[in-house]
């Protein structure tokens, strides 16, 4: 049975081959992720 999303995948595949590419699933509804730097903005033309 084939899977075509990375959730079906998750639900589909054992834990063992993620692990062996180091791969953690930390859920497994696929979710929007937004990459942001962990810095707080400050205005600095004050």
């Amino acid at each position: 049975m084939p899977v075509e999303t990375i959730g079906e995948a998750c639900e589909v595949i054992s834990a063992k081959f993620f692990k062996e590419q180091n791969v953690w699933v930390k859920s497994k509804t696929p979710l929007l992720i937004i990459p942001v730097e962990n810095k707080i903005p400050t205005d600095s033309e004050e």
